[in-house]
C-alpha cells in the first residue's frame, strides 16, 4: 500500500518513523521496500520501540502472555470498560490516585475534546476554542489535566484495532508472524542482520561514503519495555556486522567518514519521558527527529 499511495501523491522519497509496536510496521516495510528512502541520506527513527517481553522480561507483559489469544483478542473491549469505568491507563503512582478520585466523582458524560494550536517550537501558544475557556498550553498544570482524558478521546470512536495490535506485539496465538510471506523474519535480532546486507549490496550506496542513518529515541522511564528491552533493542543494531553506533556529542559526518559501514546507529534517552508521551513537543524529541529529516534532504541544489 505505501509505494501505491507515495505514487498517488507523487512522492519518490520519504524517511520513516514510528511509536512503540509501529517498530514493526517499519522495519517490514524498509526490508520490502529499501528504495522509499533517499538514495543520498536514508534515515528512519524509532520512539519508544517496542520489545517482545521474551526479551524485556517486564513482569505484567510475561503475565499477559500467560492469557488464552481469544482472551487478547478482546483487548479493545476490556480497555474501553477499564477506561470508563475504573481509571485512565495510563499513569501511575500519584496520577493514578487523581484519576480514581475522579472516576468516582465525574458524571458519565465524556468531555467534548478541547481542540489545540499546533506549533512548531516547544513552547505552545495559548489555544482559544469557541466552546470552551482559553488554555495555557505552556502551563504545566494544564498540559497534566488535558493528558488525563487523553484515553477518554482514544475510546469515544471505534478501537477494535488495537485488539489486532495486541495480539501481534504478543504473539499471540504463535502462529501470528511479525513479517510478511516474501521476507522471513521472526524478531529485530533476525531483522536486523538482514536489512544491513540489504544496505551493503544498495547500488546507490556501493562507491561512497555515505550510509543509512538510523536513530532511536527511548523514553527515560518505560513501562512497555524496561530497561533491559531497551538495552536489548539497542545491542541488536550495534551488534550486527557492519554497523557503527555514535554518541549524541558525535556528528554523523565524523562516522561516515571513519571506516565503512552500512549503517549509523544512535540512541539517546529523553529525560522526563515516558512511553506514552515521548513523542509531546514540549520535550524536543520530536523536534530533534524533524530537524534531521531536514537534514537528510538535502536541497535541489546539492542533488544536481
Amino acid at each position: 500500500m505505501v509505494p501505491q499511495l507515495l505514487a498517488h501523491l507523487n512522492v519518490s522519497h520519504v524517511s520513516l518513523a514510528s511509536h512503540s509496536g509501529g517498530d514493526i510496521y517499519l522495519v517490514n516495510t524498509i526490508l520490502t521496500h529499501p528504495n522509499l528512502l533517499h538514495p543520498l541520506n536514508p534515515y528512519i527513527c524509532f520512539f519508544a520501540p517496542w520489545v517482545h517481553p521474551s526479551h524485556s522480561k517486564v513482569t505484567h507483559l510475561r503475565a499477559t502472555e500467560l492469557l488464552p489469544a481469544p482472551m487478547i483478542g478482546k483487548f479493545a473491549s476490556v480497555a474501553k470498560f477499564i477506561s470508563e469505568n475504573v481509571i485512565p491507563l495510563a499513569g501511575t503512582g500519584e496520577m493514578l490516585l487523581h484519576n480514581v478520585k475522579g472516576t468516582l466523582r465525574r458524571s458519565s458524560t465524556s468531555p467534548a475534546p478541547v481542540p489545540l494550536t499546533s506549533s512548531t517550537s516547544r513552547s505552545r501558544a495559548p489555544s482559544r476554542s469557541s466552546h470552551g475557556p482559553r488554555l495555557n498550553l505552556n502551563d504545566p498544570e494544564v498540559v497534566e489535566e488535558l493528558r488525563r482524558h487523553i484515553t477518554s478521546f482514544v475510546f469515544a470512536e471505534s478501537s477494535e484495532g488495537i485488539s489486532a495490535d495486541a495480539r501481534l506485539f504478543l504473539k499471540k496465538p504463535r502462529t501470528v508472524s511479525w513479517c510478511p510471506p516474501s521476507i522471513l523474519w521472526d524478531d529485530f535480532d533476525y531483522a536486523v542482520p538482514l536489512l544491513s546486507k540489504i544496505i551493503s549490496e544498495d547500488d546507490r550506496l556501493i562507491g561512497s561514503c555515505r550510509m543509512w542513518t538510523i536513530n532511536t529515541f527511548h523514553a527515560e522511564e518505560d513501562h512497555m519495555i524496561g530497561e533491559r528491552g531497551r538495552q536489548w533493542f539497542d545491542d541488536c543494531w550495534t551488534a550486527a556486522r557492519g554497523a557503527k553506533s555514535i554518541s549524541d556529542s558525535m556528528p554523523i559526518e565524523a562516522a561516515t567518514s571513519q571506516s565503512p559501514t552500512s549503517y549509523v546507529y544512535r540512541s539517546e534517552i529523553v529525560p522526563g519521558t515516558e512511553h506514552n508521551y515521548l513523542m509531546d513537543p514540549s520535550f524536543g524529541a520530536s523536534e530533534l527527529w524533524l530537524q534531521r529529516v531536514r537534514e537528510a534532504f538535502p536541497t535541489p541544489s546539492k542533488v544536481c
